[in-house]
């Protein structure tokens, strides 16, 4: 009776660790295919002192409605949430079409979600439309991304 005993808590004890085994190759795996997935930029991934330019609000005479969609895509876009951001400045653009605050939201949003190339175009639209703001003139970002088409 104590060799059956034994021999069971021996099989318990080995079943155990391969299981626990399991689970530490598979959490490893699963960071490793995250890893090498290409994600969006994070704002918290940055160190504080490499922060990009901020999205803009819009000017107080602009449509409420344009408002209200550009600051909820603000918010949006500081929680990370690019892409729900730029579904909120795309709104505040069909609203406020000549907007160069919106056009450089939309700009910010889509260059951190890699689409540098519709990013550019946003960014031509909000030098463009955005003439009396200093800050869409002398956006760093914005001169960086021109600068490179």
């Amino acid at each position: 009776m104590y060799y059956f005993a034994k021999k069971t808590l021996t099989k318990n004890k080995l079943l155990f660790f391969l299981v626990a085994l399991a689970i530490t190759f598979l959490a490893n795996c699963e960071g490793k295919n995250q890893a090498n997935t290409p994600k969006e930029m994070n704002l918290k991934d940055l160190p504080k002192t490499s922060l990009p330019e901020q999205p803009l609000e819009l000017l107080t005479d602009s449509n409420p409605e344009a408002i209200a969609h550009n600051k909820e895509g603000v918010s949006h876009y500081k929680m990370g949430h690019y892409k729900t951001a730029l579904k909120h400045f795309r709104k505040a653009e069909q609203i406020a079409p000549q907007s160069g605050e919106v056009h450089f939201n939309e700009g910010l949003s889509l260059k951190f979600m890699g689409d540098i190339g519709t990013a550019t175009d946003h960014f031509k639209q909000a030098q463009q439309y955005g003439q009396s703001n200093p800050k869409i003139l002398e956006s760093n970002i914005l001169k960086e991304t021109l600068n490179k088409t």
